[in-house]
């Protein structure tokens, strides 16, 4: 049934609050030069000019509508008596925007300055919202200058409990001098605003001091029983009292974010939310768990009461910056939260904070100046957007970035899971994008990254994919994979797909494994170019189980005596610090500095149908390394010193077949396959089949004592010098069937 609104007016009849709030058309826009005054009823709309509390006679059968400039003047009506109906064509005066219309009522509610006004005569206005709440109907002044928290904050919680979107006043600066804070659902659309917030206090520890702060809440813990494996959607609790289908739930343990991770500040969590409540001690997940769960490391699950997809739009927020230690927005405990067209400048900690939410978006905007916090010590932010603490499924779309420490990071106490960063740009500062090591499952796609001091991408999350972006110009690295805290599985399952790199400083990408931190492992690089890339295409230390496939290695600009290689991967002699598993094929490398492709203190490399062309030194460098083949392809060396294609270095088991190679027959040092050994090391167990070698003075050239047991079968060296071309100081050998 329609609540109604019935009005103390001799003959007036009783009129319904929809056919109220339609009927006031008029009263919802600013008014400009004379205000109207609009008699609502049954059928006709009269209208003067007016206003002061005046009225005009009419039919019997309408409501009158007392109107007044301002609300100081409403205030001051003693004569308003309970049922009126009263507008406002203005808050502070006649056409500020704060228009509004309110029914007079006795009532204990407080006085908020916007929903509830106590009237002087002791009566209350209460506001009567029609689409939408206006921030000016609380009195915000929006002139860069006023103080307008408690005007913003009283608009923000009425929008919440009467469900109505909340609008501002275009081109207005509303300044704040404590955080704004939504606990509820709420559709708001900033017009394009600017909110002040450099007058916040400033931070004394991160996290602390925000803009804007959406939160929801969290409840006491449940212990779970028993132990919970990976992929289960099964809990047993202690007691299931007070949880429902569909409730949301924060699942921890006090294990490891991963079993052996060695920060101390990174543990096991994720959301989930029920499907079903079983018995009084066994629910049903609506989705499997992302990890292992032991019940004796005090696994837990928390209920979440959260804000319901909150939505703010175009609008702007202006930190603190350097020594306030501000953040722009803080999302906590949230499900399908929006984030439309918002741009924040100098949130000197973070632009973008979530903490347990579970799903949203940000969507355009910029995010400026979120450099880390100068004045706290120890301590290392800076981020255009995090994604803290079990966040999941949010996606960032379309966000650019400028001057920020790291334009998107993720992870810290819980990991963040299946987040995505697509279509941003980042534009300067010192890193692009990227995730920490509690990440898991990210997808980063079709991004730009310009000019930046460091690194472009850099990945220390798990199975993180990285595809269709751009790095131009980063001064360090175009994209990074490594891990800063001891992890024993280190970083495993990045893919790269299709990435550009060009004019970078050191390496184009940089598979960054660490003696102590961990490995980098279960790595794909597929197509993509890797141009101009100051020390070399890509450089791999303590790598295992990478593919590289079709990409294409053109121009380095050396920096140190080892570098200018194409592909380098390199280990050393202890065992933990070797590269293992790796697999190349369908790789072009044209003109590198020093070599096409490096191996050193590597083991179990297969290289297949890729090209190196003018190769300053090597096609191909093998040191220190084992059981390395190489199949079909086309590798050439036409450096003016002592060059060749492939040179094999103290290592064993090389085999080599279906390769063409040629060089730069006017260098007497110049050889196709060159097998060697310093004592006391050696080079084994070679095999060189069905190849083609032309312009080299040597098509085969194995010496040292440590070189032995050779097979040179079936190759074509018709083309090389006239000396001997074939000159093999093994051991043991087969040659056969070689044409010269």
């Amino acid at each position: 049934m329609e609540e109604k609104i019935r009005f103390v007016q001799q003959g007036m009849k009783a009129v319904t609050r929809r056919r109220f709030l339609y009927g006031l058309t008029g009263l919802g826009a600013v008014m400009a030069a004379k205000p109207v005054m609009s008699f609502v009823g049954q059928g006709n709309t009269v209208t003067g000019a007016t206003y002061g509390g005046e009225v005009e006679h009419h039919s019997h059968d309408h409501a009158i509508c007392h109107r007044y400039a301002s609300i100081a003047a409403m205030k001051q009506d003693m004569h308003l008596s309970a049922g009126m109906l009263v507008c406002t064509v203005g808050y502070y005066e006649a056409g500020d925007g704060g228009c509004a219309e309110y029914i007079i009522q006795a009532s204990s509610l407080p006085d908020d300055g916007g929903s509830v006004i106590h009237l002087q005569n002791g009566l209350q206005a209460i506001l009567i919202a029609c689409e939408q709440i206006n921030c000016k109907q609380f009195g915000a002044v929006g002139d860069g200058a006023a103080d307008d928290t408690a005007a913003l904050q009283a608009a923000i919680d009425v929008a919440i409990v009467r469900s109505k979107p909340l609008r501002a006043i275009q081109g207005e600066t509303y300044k704040i001098s404590s955080p704004l804070v939504i606990n509820g659902s709420l559709d708001a659309d900033f017009v394009g605003v600017v909110i002040d917030a450099t007058e916040l206090p400033a931070a004394t520890s991160l996290n602390q001091i925000r803009a804007i702060y959406v939160t929801g809440s969290i409840g006491a813990s449940t212990s779970v029983t028993t132990n919970i494996p990976s992929g289960s959607s099964q809990v047993a609790l202690t007691s299931t009292a007070g949880l429902s289908a569909g409730d949301l739930l924060l699942l921890s343990s006090d294990q490891p974010m991963m079993d052996g991770y060695g920060r101390v500040g990174s543990k096991r969590g994720e959301l989930q939310r029920i499907f079903a409540v079983d018995s009084a001690t066994q629910l049903t997940l609506a989705g499997q768990t992302s990890f292992s769960y032991a019940a004796a490391s005090n696994t837990i699950v928390r209920r979440i009461v959260p804000v319901v997809q909150p939505r703010l739009r175009n609008l702007n927020i202006i930190c603190g910056g350097v020594r306030s230690g501000h953040s722009g927005i803080r999302i906590d405990y949230a499900v399908q939260f929006e984030l439309d067209n918002v741009s924040i400048d100098g949130g000197e900690d973070s632009g973008i904070q979530t903490f347990y939410c579970d799903g949203g978006t940000i969507r355009n905007g910029t995010v400026r100046n979120s450099t880390s916090p100068a004045a706290i010590p120890n301590v290392t932010t800076g981020y255009g957007v995090v994604l803290y603490n079990a966040t999941r499924y949010v996606i960032i779309d379309g966000v650019t970035f400028r001057n920020c420490r790291r334009g998107v990071t993720g992870g810290n106490l819980y990991p963040a899971i299946h987040c995505t960063i697509k279509h941003c740009r980042v534009e300067g500062g010192k890193n692009g994008l990227g995730n920490h090591e509690p990440c898991f499952w990210w997808l980063i796609h079709d991004n730009t990254v310009t000019n930046v001091d460091e690194v472009g991408f850099l990945i220390r999350g798990q199975y993180t994919k990285v595809y269709r972006n751009q790095v131009f110009g980063a001064r360090g690295h175009g994209i990074r994979i490594r891990t800063y805290y001891p992890n024993p599985q280190g970083v495993e399952g990045t893919e790269l797909i299709d990435n550009v790199v060009t004019n970078v400083g050191y390496y184009g990408i940089y598979l960054d494994g660490d003696a102590t931190d961990g490995r980098v492992g279960h790595v794909q690089i597929r197509g993509g170019r890797l141009h101009n890339c100051g020390a070399g295409s890509i450089y791999g230390r303590r790598c295992s189980d990478v593919l590289i496939d079709g990409v294409e290695c053109k121009g380095q600009t050396t920096l140190f005596a080892t570098d200018g290689n194409g592909i380098y991967f390199n280990g050393s002699a202890a065992e933990g610090d070797r590269c293992k598993g790796i697999t190349i094929s369908n790789v072009y490398v044209p003109a590198p500095l020093r070599n096409g492709l490096q191996f050193r203190y590597c083991d179990n490399i297969e290289i297949a149908n890729s090209r190196v062309t003018d190769a300053a030194s090597y096609g191909i460098n093998v040191l220190h390394a084992t059981q390395i083949g190489i199949t079909g392809g086309f590798y050439e060396a036409n450096g003016n010193n002592y060059c060749c294609g492939i040179y094999v270095k103290n290592s064993s088991g090389i085999r080599v077949s279906g390769v063409s190679l040629a060089g730069a027959l006017s260098n007497t040092g110049s050889h196709a396959i060159v097998c060697t050994a310093a004592s006391p090391e050696t080079s084994t167990d070679h095999e060189i089949t069905g190849c083609r070698m032309s312009n080299f003075n040597k098509a085969v050239y194995i010496f040292d004592t440590g070189a032995n047991h050779s097979v040179v079968t079936g190759n074509n060296a018709r083309a090389c010098s006239s000396g001997t071309k074939f000159d093999i100081a093994s051991s043991s050998q087969v040659m056969a069937n070689n044409l010269i």
